[in-house]
């Protein structure tokens, strides 16, 4: 299985013994347990007549994981993080839901069956081939529309492998996967599972949205207060703790480790922790997240002290710029680009509308015709939705925390850019 996926420290410290007793009790609050992590919301499992008529809509045999997963509870709900390398681009995955007949969901399992079946006919037709009327791949988890989790059911070597779907996000997403894309998570639904972990303690949950605190919950409810502590010091065993990683001088041949570090100390300016990051061997030119590495993500934060240390060090800045955009100052980007970074319309106008028109004028200076021709347009067109947006807030039909004051110099700043941008192009 590729680093991305899972966390050989993780794997290590895996296993958890349950008497009969504790699992009946576990099922009874809606917990199972299947490759050595739980499921929530767990529904009874698969009776023979659905499993033969899924398998009849397959063009080979049901992969025996997924099998066996269905038969400890077909359908429920996932707690877990997990990313993958889409492409070049490293992305988290929204596997939340394990499919099933019937669901309230986006669509339920047969549903999802129906959807891919009417894509393989559409391919097939404009390659004017006959479908054979069978998948081969079976979509049985994700999350409504933008995620999907599959098993490869077609014949031959690649049979049993769990592949992943994410929808891609708007290009103002950024260091997010913009593109729909696919990435083969591991060699079967075990390998999958085994990949799930917490990126941070859902025991003791931070930021706005913690994974897990819902999985914490339900444990917290069951009446076995013995089964209780064995379950959460489970849950414990399955966080990525790179804090102890880099205590032990051990994080650097763990990639998920590493990724999640850089991403924290980017965030929060930890610049005594990214020293020490580097000092363990950790590469700070390594991808993080999106296609950035850890100076994108310290732009985008405007972590001042690890961005300077950064540039001190010579990372790459290539395509760093539009990262820095949201808190652009003349002396950044001026470095930014003496250093290389690609100038682009996309930054010169987001600049611009982040308030930083004097830093939008110097990657605009630094633009060639045609993308001096993309900030004309762009800003104009942005600076007329600034306009309509600002009428939207002072007539109430718009509940945003920008003010209309602030709106509408959003769009004066945009159309300062774009009338300086039009008078390069005919200069």
């Amino acid at each position: 299985m590729s680093e991305v996926g899972a966390s050989r420290a993780t794997l290590d410290r895996m296993g958890l013994d349950l008497s009969a007793a504790e699992r009946r009790v576990m099922r009874d609050g809606g917990l199972v347990l299947f490759g050595d992590r739980l499921i929530r919301n767990a529904r009874p499992p698969i009776d023979e007549k659905t499993l033969a008529e899924i398998a009849a809509r397959c063009s080979g045999p049901l992969p025996e994981g997924l099998v066996a997963l269905w038969r400890v509870t077909f359908g429920g709900t996932l707690d877990y993080d997990l990313d993958a390398d889409f492409g070049g681009v490293i992305a988290s995955i929204s596997f939340r839901e394990l499919f099933f007949p019937g669901s309230n969901h986006y669509r339920d399992l047969f549903g999802w069956i129906d959807h891919e079946a009417e894509l393989a006919e559409d391919a097939a037709r404009e390659k004017r081939k006959r479908w054979s009327g069978k998948l081969d791949a079976l979509p049985f988890g994700g999350f409504e529309y933008c995620s999907r989790m599959y098993v490869r059911v077609a014949p031959g070597p690649k049979h049993g492998e769990a592949v992943a779907w994410e929808e891609g996000l708007p290009p103002a997403w950024r260091l997010r996967l913009n593109r729909d894309a696919i990435a083969t998570i591991g060699p079967d639904v075990n390998a999958l599972f085994q990949a799930l972990a917490f990126d941070d303690d859902p025991r003791a949950p931070r930021g706005k949205y913690p994974s897990g605190v819902q999985l914490v919950e339900c444990i917290e409810g069951l009446g076995d207060a013995g089964l209780r502590a064995k379950l959460l010091e489970h849950v414990g065993s399955t966080v990525l703790d790179w804090r102890a990683a880099l205590s032990s001088g051990t994080i650097a041949r763990d990639a998920r480790l590493v990724r999640l570090a850089f991403l924290e100390v980017a965030k929060t300016d930890d610049l005594a922790s990214l020293e020490r990051l580097h000092a363990s061997g950790c590469d700070l030119r390594a991808q993080v997240t999106g296609g950035g590495s850890v100076i994108d993500l310290a732009l985008m934060s405007d972590s001042k002290a690890c961005v300077r240390w950064l540039l001190e060090r010579g990372v790459p800045v290539v395509d760093s710029l539009g990262n820095a955009v949201d808190h652009a100052s003349v002396e950044l980007v001026t470095e930014l680009l003496r250093r290389g970074a690609k100038a682009t319309s996309t930054a010169a106008v987001t600049a611009a509308a982040n308030g930083h028109l004097d830093a939008a004028l110097l990657i605009l200076a630094a633009l060639d015709a045609a993308g001096r021709k993309e900030v004309v347009e762009r800003a104009q067109r942005q600076a007329t939705n600034s306009d309509e947006s600002a009428v939207s807030v002072e007539q109430k039909k718009l509940i945003s925390d920008v003010t209309s004051a602030q709106y509408r110099d959003r769009a004066r700043q945009l159309r300062e850019l774009s009338k300086a941008a039009a008078r390069k192009r005919s200069s």
